[in-house]
């Protein structure tokens, strides 16, 4: 929640985005833990590998999720049905910091169920997220959504916010609900301000590493990496930091098992030279109210994105569906972002779009306290309260909208990759009886053409021995048919991408396409050319 007491809103800005500038941008850089672009299958033990450049979808009957879609979810609610009692639905009205501003406002904690500490009301009421019941809702509605993953915000055994319960037995749950969806689930990571510091081996939450829903991002070294948000990361001296994320640092965790991508919170502008020089790999915005700091503000994003490029550090927008928290802090009334029906949501998400993010995360899927949430509200008017509502529209309405810019997002992500691809030199063909598989000599261009023909069944091998492809006219036959729809294949990726496919190697005969366009007839006689070959070969 809002550091609100050292943070001051930034002046000049609306409810709405500022003003989108559409010049292309640059090319995109990898991150400096050189994090790779492909998405992998989960490995032989069960670790979700969930990478999140070429390929995002992992289809279902309800359509596809998206694994660079992550967003903020959080299990700290409760009420007497399940837990005893209200937690957090009975938040505190939070004092302002300044006594004379605080004596103007009302004290006191909000009492459940009539009276929640929200400005709006959660379609299943006041929940308590331990109930399975809930957190099957929960998941099936970040699947209406097509968020891939889940963001936890996590303490450590024992622990918990100040206004909460621990909450960490709930993990495994969380973990075994999000698996059955295919969903991944992350974890967020605070700094604590309990006074003993835990090791990081006491509140390292990657023991959970062995889940298939639990998410790693893979690096170009073939390392599969937790990747871990950190909350108020600048509350620590980035000396600090670099002790232990920095490959130098005298208690370094690079190259550990406890080795992982961090990302930390920007929230003012000097924070990004901060992280760089902390040994973060990367920064991200969370705050939902466009405006309220330098990090949040859709106007500076351009700016962040172009420090990370050079600094090869990844950069992670968060957006929001709008931004209200007077239900907790009355005074703090000059940060509501309203709604608009959805176009405060739908400005913000084309803004992390306009500065071609790897991954977009989304404040929040319920934090109701600060009016973020994206799940399901219901109207409600009670003796005391008249709760906001998503009217005219459905409840879903922002599941939908999140759903509808997941799948923009993913459309957009491919055709940036179209002005910065290398020339391909070679190619070759060597996948036997199923999917076509590639090697080049440009590594950005195999992850894309890989992943666009991943779908494509090629049912031979042209690369085996010669003896056995001679005088078999059936194999003969499939060469030339693959070799058509390898032509196909190639005209549309020339046309796409305009990569220059020089010359295809083919059971060690080069076929140059340099003076051609990949036609299938052309494809035919070289194919032709091709079998003769073979016949003269034995």
């Amino acid at each position: 929640m809002m550091g609100l007491r050292t943070l001051k809103p930034s002046d000049g800005f609306s409810d709405l985005a500022p003003g989108l500038e559409l010049m292309p941008l640059a090319a995109d850089r990898m991150d400096r833990r050189s994090v790779s672009s492909d998405v992998l299958a989960s490995s032989a033990h069960g670790n979700a590998v969930a990478n999140t450049k070429i390929v995002y979808a992992n289809s279902d009957s309800d359509g596809s999720i998206y694994y660079d879609i992550h967003i903020f979810y959080y299990v700290w609610y409760g009420n007497p049905r399940v837990d005893g009692k209200y937690v957090h639905w009975d938040h505190v009205l939070v004092p302002h910091w300044d006594p004379k501003i605080a004596a103007s406002y009302p004290k006191g904690r909000h009492i459940p169920p009539e009276d929640i500490g929200s400005s709006f009301y959660p379609e299943l009421g006041p929940y308590s997220s331990r109930d399975p019941a809930v957190l099957e809702s929960h998941m099936e509605q970040l699947r209406a959504a097509a968020a891939g993953v889940l963001v936890l915000s996590w303490y450590p055994p024992g622990v918990a916010d100040d206004n909460g319960e621990p909450t960490e037995d709930l993990v495994p749950a969380i973990l075994d609900s999000a698996n059955r969806r295919n969903i991944k689930s992350m974890v967020r990571l605070s700094p604590e301000n309990k006074g003993e510091r835990r090791t990081l081996q006491d509140r390292d939450p990657s023991r959970y590493g062995k889940h298939g829903a639990f998410y790693r991002y893979k690096s170009s070294t073939g390392k599969n990496l937790p990747l871990f948000y950190i909350y108020d990361s600048y509350l620590t001296p980035p000396e600090s930091w670099a002790n232990l994320l920095s490959s130098s640092g005298s208690h370094s965790i690079r190259n550990t098992p406890y080795d992982g991508v961090f990302i930390a919170l920007i929230v003012e502008e000097k924070h990004k030279h901060d992280i760089l020089s902390g040994g973060f790999d990367g920064m991200y915005t969370y705050f939902a109210s466009n405006g309220f700091s330098f990090g949040s503000s859709h106007q500076n994003w351009k700016a962040i994105k172009t420090f990370c490029d050079v600094n090869n550090l990844m950069f992670i927008p968060s957006v929001g569906p709008g931004y209200i928290d007077t239900s907790i802090r009355p005074w703090n009334n000059h940060n509501t972002r309203n709604r608009v029906n959805g176009k405060y949501y739908e400005t913000s998400l084309q803004a992390a779009l306009m500065v071609r993010p790897e991954i977009v995360t989304i404040t929040s899927f319920n934090e109701w306290h600060e009016g973020t949430q994206i799940e399901k509200a219901l109207p409600k008017k009670t003796q005391t309260r008249m709760y906001l509502d998503y009217l005219p529209h459905k409840p879903e309405l922002y599941l939908e909208l999140t759903r509808k810019w997941a799948e923009q997002f993913n459309k957009e992500k491919e055709q940036w990759l179209i002005p910065h691809l290398e020339p391909v030199p070679v190619i070759q063909y060597i996948r036997h009886n199923g999917p076509l598989d590639i090697k080049s000599e440009s590594d950005m261009a195999m992850q894309y053409v890989t992943k666009r023909m991943e779908k494509v069944d090629v049912h031979c091998l042209i690369d085996n021995r010669l003896e056995d492809l001679v005088c078999n006219l059936d194999v003969c036959d499939r060469i030339l048919a693959d070799l058509k729809k390898l032509a196909s294949i190639f005209q549309a990726f020339n046309d796409l991408l305009g990569i220059a496919i020089s010359s295809v190697s083919v059971c060690g005969e080069c076929v140059d396409l340099s003076d051609s366009s990949y036609e299938v007839s052309r494809w035919t006689v070289r194919a032709r050319r091709l079998m003769k070959l073979l016949e003269r070969s034995v």
